[in-house]
Order: structure tokens, then sequence, then C-alpha cells
């Protein structure tokens, strides 16, 4: 799409890029991680959570079918700002449910699904939007920028109000009651990044409103002109096979270690409480991932995509066997823990940076943003079919034997690796 230059396309990136990463951010988290936590703490069971939790990611595997509609709909910072709004709603609803509990689980399941679709729509508006108003060389040197923002949330939530929410239920003796305040206080976070983000956006239009023009053809018309182009790439299908088993580790132990970290010793976890968990892996392994992931970002640029491929698919699989060793140690002392998380979240942010670099070179070129959406569609696929599996794998065999089983699911990881590896024209330096 031609980029189109006015005065407010000329304002500052620093201004409106982390805030609107942030933004990004805050509902992801909660669906991803803080749900978990939520759910395991009024109750809910390892099998039910990965289930329903993994299911939310169903709308980033479905967005690619209503990106048209978006596309041809209002501005890019209309969407926004809408979705950040629905978000902030949506968070108060739950805030109000959880102390309600006729309201559990079928309320707050539903405005978890509202808030997924709403966060899955942000997430597809602002790849287009920050490539239309910034630079080829700026939106390099933002790279690092949008995804310590994103980030940041992580540390935010899972370290901070996790903690707090924690002691809470030691003040209140009221679990309820101490997430709800936590669900208000991210509701009032996300109203903050709103209304800045209402008078900081640029509002550039970069084309007009063209809703009265659309028609139920036309939308399917772009949909199957997008998923054309996607489907004849070069190697378009080892691309796809890349991307849905590079990440099976991942999406197999991803939800699992958490309620591993705070499930009780009776049933093979480790019992944190709520403040250890927010130490362990909202500090020190939101610190490991950032970490990882400069460095993998720096190893990219030193020796290019090829000849990081296998080192980075060993960081991402390898350092998972700390949670073998945990689930047959069970150390009662944070410092093993500890330094378990470190080991692995490092591995995480360092192995997956090949796997994002990968996607950001499958989709360059015509509806680059369409096919970006359609690769992290790919990939919310593979993590959402083996997170709702894992649970219930964990629930039969136990977490000791889950873990030993998901290493096994390296082999997939490893396979496809060597695939793209072959493939002559995948070099890090032409790109």
């Amino acid at each position: 799409m031609r980029r189109l230059h006015s005065p407010a396309s000329s304002r500052s990136p620093w201004l409106w890029v982390p805030t609107l990463y942030m933004a990004k951010g805050l509902p992801y988290m909660v669906i991803m991680m803080l749900s978990l936590l939520v759910f395991k703490r009024l109750g809910m069971g390892t099998a039910a959570i990965t289930f329903h939790t993994s299911s939310l990611l169903l709308p980033w595997v479905l967005k690619p079918l209503w990106r048209p509609f978006v596309d041809l709909n209002f501005t890019r910072r209309a969407w926004i700002l809408f979705t950040e709004l629905l978000t902030t709603l949506l968070l108060a609803g739950i805030a109000w449910s959880v102390t309600e509990k006729s309201s559990w689980p079928g309320t707050v399941l539903l405005l978890f699904w509202l808030m997924a679709f709403s966060s899955a729509t942000h997430d597809m508006v602002i790849v287009s939007f920050f490539r239309l108003r910034i630079s080829e060389d700026d939106q390099e040197r933002f790279v690092y920028v949008r995804r310590l923002f994103f980030r940041l949330t992580m540390t935010i939530i899972l370290g901070v109000l996790v903690m707090v929410a924690g002691n809470l239920e030691v003040i209140t003796r009221n679990i309820r009651y101490s997430w709800s305040v936590v669900f208000y206080v991210l509701a009032g976070l996300s109203l903050l990044l709103l209304i800045y983000n209402f008078f900081a956006l640029p509002k550039a239009v970069e084309r007009t409103p063209r809703g009265r023009n659309t028609s139920l053809a036309k939308l399917r018309r772009v949909f199957h002109s997008n998923l054309q182009t996607f489907v004849h790439k070069e190697h378009a299908a080892s691309a796809v096979m890349f991307l849905l088993l590079y990440v099976v580790i991942e999406g197999l132990v991803a939800k699992v270690s958490i309620l591993f970290l705070v499930d009780r010793g009776s049933i093979g976890g480790l019992g944190l409480s709520p403040q250890e968990f927010a130490y362990v892996q909202g500090t020190i392994g939101f610190l490991s991932l950032v970490g990882g992931g400069v460095a993998g970002n720096y190893a990219l640029r030193q020796y290019g995509f090829r000849r990081c491929l296998f080192p980075m698919a060993a960081a991402l699989t390898l350092p998972k066997l700390v949670f073998v060793y945990l689930s047959f140690d069970m150390p009662e002392s944070l410092l093993p823990i500890s330094l378990c998380v470190i080991v692995e979240q490092a591995g995480y942010g360092f192995g997956m940076t090949s796997y994002f670099r990968y996607l950001s070179m499958v989709s360059r070129g015509h509806r680059s943003a369409a096919h970006y959406g359609m690769g992290v569609a790919v990939m919310s696929f593979s993590l959402m079919v083996t997170g709702i599996f894992s649970g219930l794998w964990v629930h039969i065999f136990g977490y000791r034997k889950f873990f030993v089983l998901m290493m096994l699911s390296s082999v997939l990881t490893f396979a496809v690796t060597y695939r793209i590896h072959a493939d002559a024209d995948c070099d890090g330096e032409k790109n």
C-alpha cells in the first residue's frame, strides 16, 4: 500500500510507539498468562484451565478472516482506539464478575473471549499502522522498543499486580476480592493508555473510510487474494511447516509450566505463593526473557540467520530440561527454582528470535501485513492445539511424565529447522 505523507505522520514515534505496544501487551498478557493464575486461584482444574485459556487463541487463528472487513472500514486509528476502549470496559466487567459466584465461570469466560477478539483485532491493526507511519529505517530501529514495551506489561502484570493480589489475599482472606481489585487496576491502566493514545497517535488518514462500498463478495475476494499470494510464495509449504512445528514444544510447556510453579506439592507442583511466583516469573523471568531476546538479535546481526538457526533451536528446546529436574527434585528453596526459570526464559527469548525473524522474512513483499497476520495465525493454531492437550496429558500422566514426553517433541523443532536450513533462499544476510 502506498504510504501517504502528512504533517501528522511526521510526529515522533517516541511519543506513541511505546504506549501503543503497551496497550497491545496488556490484554494479551492478561488473556494468556494472568488468566492461568486467576482460574487456578478460583479453583478450576488444570485440564480445564489449559483448555479454556488455550482456546482463547482462536481469535488470533481466525483473524485473517475478518481482516478484509477491518481494512475496508474506518481508519486504523479508529480501530485502535475502539479496541482499547472495549478492552477497558471488559477488564472492568471481569473485575465485577469475579466477585459474583453466579458469574463464575460462564460470564468471566465470555468476557475473556470478547477481550481476546478485541486484542486480536488491535494486534492486527497496529502492524500496518506502524508500517504506514514510520520509514523502513526507523522501523528497524524501533524493533527493540516495540518488544521491550510489549514485554514490559509482563512484569507489570505478573510481577507487580500478582504480588499485590497475593498480599491482598493475606490481608483480606478473600481471594475473589483480591483479584477483583487487580482487574480494576488493569482497567484503570488500560483507560490511561487509551486517553494518552487518543491524543498521541498520528491523526493522518491513509485513506478515506470505505465502509459504504464494502460487500460480502468484496470481503471474500480480498481474503482469497491475501491467501493466494501467501500460498504461492516460494517455499510456502516449508514456511508453514516451520511456523507450525517449531513452537510445538513451547505450546506444550507454556501454560503447564506456570501451573506447575503454583500447583500444590501433593499433586506434583512446586506450591509457590502468588508473591513468590511474582518474584520468580514476573521479575527474574522477565529480565531473563529480555536478555535472551537482546542476545538473539545481536547474534542474528553478527552471524546471519542461517548460522543461528540450529543454536537457537537448541536454546528453545534444551533449557526446558529444567522442568524435568524440578519435577523430580521438588526443591523447596527459591534459589534453584529461580535459576531454572532464568535458564529457561533466557533460552526462550534467544530461541524465538530466529522464529520471528523468519516470520518477518516470509511476509515481506506485496500484502506484507496480511501475510504476517497469516503467519501469526499458523503459529497461534499450533500453540492453541498443543496447549489444549497439555493440561489433559498432565491430568493423565502427572507433571513428571508430562515433562519427559514434552522433551520428545523437541525432535519436531530440529526437524523443521533442518528443512528451513536446507532452503537455498533462506539467507539472513540477504534480508
